[in-house]
């Protein structure tokens, strides 16, 4: 049977979608369960989760406690396939897009500390052939890449951060064909940064541990250190 009601409106929101916009009304539960002769009733309960909290095993606890005849409990990927599938593909591209960068990273460092150490050969030469032990050499090489792994991480961290919090609060505008997509599924069109302090230190750390993987070559460099051959470099 069809119903009819009048209602006072609070507010107009913009969901993104024309197609939503046109159909969704948000009203209150009691309301709305008056407007349908539904008291009690209820089609849908949306659950809505800590950022960190995880999704499938929510949905297998839920599926645990309530009775599988009666009600069906899911995720928004199974709701949202279109979506997820989208996000996804775009994982996979941002992953391919850090290894290069991490490449790039990786051969910037290298390329320092090789030319660290090639300039420093001579010097080598002549403090082990007055008697230094090349273990005494190896420490302090790795010390002074740890030190200057650690000023540059930080440093990073400090000159990027205002950067990125601009950005969060001032998202970059989606070009026309994204735009149109992201409305589709009801977000906003445009691209916030990230400021989320695992992302910061999970990379810093990334790239601090690849500098003491590079320092290796210097360690290696010493350890074959000739000291005739390193002072007839000069």
């Amino acid at each position: 049977m069809s119903a009819a009601g009048k209602y006072h409106i609070s507010g107009i929101i913009d969901l993104k979608n024309r197609d939503l916009n046109n159909l969704v009304v948000f009203m209150p539960l009691k309301t709305l369960q008056n407007y349908l002769s539904a008291p009690g009733l209820l089609t849908h309960l949306v659950l809505v989760k800590n950022e960190n909290a995880d999704v499938d095993e929510i949905q297998k606890k839920l599926r645990q406690k309530l009775r599988k005849n009666t009600y069906e409990v899911m995720s928004w990927k199974e709701m949202l396939p279109e979506l997820h599938q989208a996000i996804v593909a775009d994982n996979v591209g941002g992953l391919y897009m850090v290894f290069i960068l991490y490449l790039i990273i990786t051969f910037g460092i290298f390329s320092t500390v090789l030319m660290m150490t090639q300039e420093r050969i001579f010097e080598l030469g002549i403090l082990t052939a007055i008697g230094m032990k090349k273990g005494v050499l190896m420490m302090m090489m790795l010390i002074e890449t740890f030190l200057l792994s650690l000023i540059g991480v930080v440093a990073g961290v400090l000159a990027a951060y205002p950067i990125m919090y601009y950005y969060h609060v001032h998202p970059f505008p989606l070009p026309v064909e994204k735009a149109d997509m992201m409305e589709k599924f009801g977000f906003l069109p445009e691209m916030p940064f990230a400021i989320s302090p695992d992302i910061i230190y999970n990379h810093a750390l990334i790239i601090f541990l690849i500098s003491l993987l590079v320092v290796l070559y210097p360690v290696v460099k010493i350890w074959r250190l000739d000291s005739l051959k390193a002072m007839h470099k000069k």
